[in-house]
């Protein structure tokens, strides 16, 4: 799982606050999880960047939003530290169906923000 949630330590970390509680054996959940991730399209724009660049955070909400129409847009955030941004969240039901974000999940990035290159 490190190759979509970053390490496994947050691998981990999910299993522990999410997984654990959905009645699934790990395997199932992390199978579940990658069938989710893989189910969405991550823009081809942010894919060609050759280098970071500087844009509204919510450009990129917009982006993720036209490129996968079954979100609403409720449904996607952005969060960032230092300026940069640091995920794209899609708000998740325990059986991995898409649902609105909480609204205690507000937007944390400020006007700009940086972009990195997603593979």
């Amino acid at each position: 799982m490190k190759d979509i949630m970053g390490t496994s330590g947050l691998a981990w970390h999910q299993w522990k606050k999410h997984g654990s509680c959905s009645d699934l054996a790990a395997e199932v959940y992390f199978e579940m999880s990658r069938n989710a991730y893989e189910n969405i399209t991550r823009p081809s724009l942010f894919r060609r960047l050759k280098e970071p660049v500087t844009l509204r955070a919510e450009i990129v909400e917009t982006a993720f939003l036209k490129e996968n129409p079954s979100l609403n847009d409720d449904m996607v955030r952005v969060t960032c530290k230092d300026g940069h941004v640091a995920e794209i969240r899609i708000c998740l039901n325990k059986d991995l169906s898409y649902r609105s974000c909480a609204l205690s999940m507000r937007a944390d990035c400020d006007e700009t923000v940086v972009m990195p290159h997603i593979p």
